[in-house]
């Protein structure tokens, strides 16, 4: 019959299935028999001087890491087992010497490392009688994966001992998802119950993404960390992911929407600089493959809908609503109001209650320059033949703020927000009309707005009559005249010839403009 005893330093008093409580005391089975396990959560030291002689018997606790001592019983012993191995999750652990004859092994955890994930420091304890014992300590080293003996005289050499070991093994981490500076690798923000000698984690404010940013967590020192959990508000957020020396990392960022201002919701973790990113899912941060560097973004503006409750407001959508792009969930109304001094404006609002704003877009296209917004009583969007110029945003708190349209999608904050609206819309459309550039996009929209309304001719209007967003058949002769000029197709004749010298004067020259007389025309009461 075999009597080896293999230990298992994996193995902890909670939630381990493998671990029963039986005797007034915890155990598991080692292969041939049950191995006592005990569990320290504070460890006191006896400190000696650098002879190793006592100081006066004066004991000084260990802070910040636990210990649990793995004994085999007397009983087993009398009966001729031993140990023959020490394993981790079951897999073999190499460095060790001749360990048969040791009875205990009491293995060095950092007292925030709950699921036992990287183990620092192991004590195998030898008894020669009942006032005589042999001690032999091995380290484990992170980059060779394994345990090489540890030259330790006495209990007073962990204090310094401890730390370096921590450093070789790149600093398990628990990542505190509140923390604006400096914590501790526990995860706490004061050195109390921890060891000083440990260099702390710095956490730094990085901006990258549209109206979205992260924190950046990494040591002070030159150092990879190993993440074993998270922890807000004090409580523990785990991982769901197979117990192991885990991958070290040179940093971890958590990305925010830029107006949580108090990072109260973090949206997403990415471990080091690479695709692996994780997502909260029934309290447990869990990898998402899904997510990479190039669909991040997406993710972030899908995250801020759940969480945040922050919506994307379609600045071009010419429905009478429209459902948010990134959760499909949210209902925007949008009220139209056309013909108003020459251009039309569109009041967005969601339930007519106030609400928060994640990002804007022009149909498919993410707009730059416009910031994300709270407590929004809602946005009106002006308009010049489709296309929109001006946005003003509405707020409870900050009143209203106005936006005008630049080149390439980007938005700049106008300086005209004092003043009559009308002139400031008129002032700012004029302005916006010098830009060839916006010209070409006016003119594009206007004839893409010609191929709509085409496709809606002869439909039956008499049921949309009270409806702000109907367009009557003088607004579509209007349209239709514009793109022709451009060059467009009307009736299904297309029209080319008068497209750049009509374009011209459309813009500059309204009183030789055939389109502008047509349009003033059927802008007239009938």
């Amino acid at each position: 019959m075999s009597k080896n005893i293999n230990l298992d330093i994996s193995k902890r008093t909670e939630n381990d299935e493998d671990v029963f409580y039986s005797g007034g005391k915890f155990q598991y089975f080692a292969g041939n028999g049950y191995v006592t396990l005990v569990k320290k959560d504070t460890t006191k030291i006896k400190v000696r001087d650098l002879e190793g002689a006592l100081r006066e018997e004066k004991e000084e606790t260990l802070k910040g890491y636990r210990v649990y001592d793995h004994i085999i019983p007397n009983n087993l012993l009398e009966q001729g087992y031993y140990l023959n191995a020490i394993t981790y999750d079951g897999k073999p652990q190499k460095g060790f010497y001749d360990i048969s004859l040791y009875a205990t092994a009491s293995v060095f955890f950092f007292s925030h490392d709950e699921e036992n994930s990287l183990p620092l420091l192991i004590k195998l304890t030898r008894t020669i009688d009942d006032t005589s014992h042999i001690f032999d300590y091995y380290r484990f080293t992170g980059k060779k994966k394994t345990w090489s003996r540890e030259n330790i005289t006495n209990g007073s050499q962990l204090f310094t001992r401890l730390p370096e070991i921590a450093t070789d093994l790149e600093y398990p981490l628990v990542l505190n998802l509140d923390s604006v500076g400096e914590y501790c690798i526990n995860g706490q923000t004061t050195t109390k119950n921890f060891d000083y000698r440990i260099p702390k984690v710095r956490s730094e404010l990085q901006s990258e993404y549209i109206n979205y940013q992260y924190r950046k967590h990494s040591v002070i020192v030159e150092s990879q960390i190993r993440l074993v959990s998270t922890v807000k508000e004090g409580n523990p957020i785990p991982f769901k992911r197979a117990k192991k020396f885990n991958r070290s990392y040179s940093e971890i960022n958590v990305y925010y929407w830029e107006l949580d201002y108090s990072y109260s919701q973090p949206l997403l973790i990415q471990l080091g600089n690479e695709d692996e990113f994780y997502t909260i899912q029934r309290k447990t941060w869990k990898i998402d493959h899904s997510i990479s560097s190039t669909t991040l973004y997406t993710h972030l503006e899908k995250k801020s809908c759940k969480y945040n409750d922050a919506h994307i407001i379609d600045i071009s959508n010419p429905n009478d609503y429209y459902f948010c792009s990134n959760c499909h969930g949210k209902m925007i109304s949008v009220r139209h109001e056309k013909n108003i001094h020459q251009y039309d404006r569109h009041l967005h609002t969601i339930d007519a209650t106030k609400f928060s704003i994640s990002g804007f877009k022009d149909s498919q296209t993410p707009q730059s320059g416009l910031p994300s917004a709270k407590d929004v009583s809602n946005v009106c969007v002006y308009s010049y033949v489709g296309t929109p110029f001006l946005l003003q945003i509405n707020q409870e708190a900050d009143g209203h703020s106005w936006y005008r349209r630049g080149e390439n999608d980007k938005w700049i904050v106008s300086l005209e927000s004092l003043g009559e609206e009308d002139k400031i819309v008129s002032n700012i459309l004029a302005e916006t009309l010098r830009d060839p550039e916006l010209k070409g996009k006016f003119l594009e929209t206007a004839y893409h707005a010609l191929q709509r309304h085409k496709s809606s001719e002869g439909s039956d209007t008499s049921s949309e009559s009270s409806n702000l967003h109907t367009v009557s058949s003088r607004e579509q002769n209007s349209t239709n005249t514009v793109a022709a000029a451009a060059g467009g197709t009307v009736g299904g004749v297309t029209v080319t010839g008068l497209g750049t010298l009509e374009l011209y004067n459309f813009f500059t020259n309204s009183t030789r403009s055939v389109t502008r007389i047509i349009l003033a025309t059927f802008s007239k009461p009938m």
